[in-house]
This record gives structure tokens, sequence and C-alpha cells, in this order.
């Protein structure tokens, strides 16, 4: 395979794209590695605080911050210019949690963490080991439901049942799972 071979730009005068562009570069030539660790699926994930550091200090050498808000419907992340008005913005829906024996604050302060650290992996370019994906050549162990009403197949293909017992089918309970 052949090496990557990088360009530097010079830090003078870059505009918000040119400097969005040096920061995933510079963040991607720490080659960090995820320290959070889910068991349920045994898998490593990045946690918050494994990149918030490395990348304030990539923000504040190229004179830019990162600014993330939620909103009713959107969260965001406005990648924005020390110096001057440019800014991209990056967002996500806003989602929910319910977490086991925790209060409606804690819950916020969930999804608030799950979402930042996404807006900030999608921002960055963070990736992370496609481990789930890709390590395995097993196929990922499927559901069957089969009652009167119909057939749950996995993998989300549900199959209705002929049309003269088509009944109101109610899906199995889904699983959340969080990282």
């Amino acid at each position: 395979m052949e090496e990557l071979q990088v360009v530097e730009i010079e830090k003078g005068n870059l505009n918000i794209y040119e400097k969005l562009l040096k920061a995933r570069i510079m963040f991607q030539k720490k080659n960090l590695k995820p320290k959070g660790y889910n068991k349920y699926s045994d898998f490593y994930y990045f946690e918050l605080d494994d990149i918030l550091p490395v990348i304030t200090e990539i923000c504040l050498n190229l004179g830019v911050i990162c600014l993330v808000s939620f909103g009713n419907e959107l969260a965001q992340l406005r990648f924005k210019d020390l110096k001057n008005d440019e800014e991209i913005v990056f967002t996500s829906p806003m989602s929910t949690a319910k977490l086991k024996a925790c209060h409606e604050v804690q819950n916020l302060g969930a999804v608030e963490t799950y979402i930042k650290r996404y807006l900030y992996m999608h921002c960055f370019e963070i990736a992370e080991s496609d481990q789930m994906d890709g390590a395995t050549t097993e196929q990922p162990p499927q559901r069957q439901y089969q009652g009167q009403q119909g057939q749950y197949q996995g993998q989300g293909q549900y199959q209705a049942p002929p049309p003269q017992q088509q009944r109101q089918y109610q899906a199995p309970p889904q699983q959340q799972y969080y990282r």
C-alpha cells in the first residue's frame, strides 16, 4: 500500500475550511487509541475525555473554537474561527435515553454526552475500529419470531401474513444500546 503523503498548509491566513482540514490532519497524527470499553458487545470506543484535550489544544493552535449547543429538535457543533465570523455547523437530531434507575436529568445528561461525542467525531472525522462490522465472518444472531400475526425474521425484516389472516402486528421489544 502506498504511503499517504501529507502536504503541510501554512498557518497564516487560512479560511475556515482549511483550518478544519488542518485540524483533522493534526488529530489523526495523534494516533489516539480509544479507552472506553463496551463489555456487552466487546468493543472499544472513544470517550469525550479521550478526545477533548487533544481537540482543545488543536483548536487553540489554529485559532478556532468548537461550540456545542442543544435544542429541542437539533444539537449542533459550531467550528468557529476566533478572528472572523467564519464557521462550519455540524448538526444531529436530538434523541432520548432511558437508562435504568436514573432520573430525567441523568437521562438528559446521557443524551447530551453521547450526542456531543458524536458531533466531535463527525467534525474531526474520528473513525473508530470497525470491529463490529468487519472483524468476523459470522452473521449476527438472527432473531426468530413466528406467530399468527406474521413472522419477524431478524435484521429488521418482517414478513406479513397472508391478507386473510392479517392482524395488528406488535414488534418484539427493541433493545437500546448506548456507547
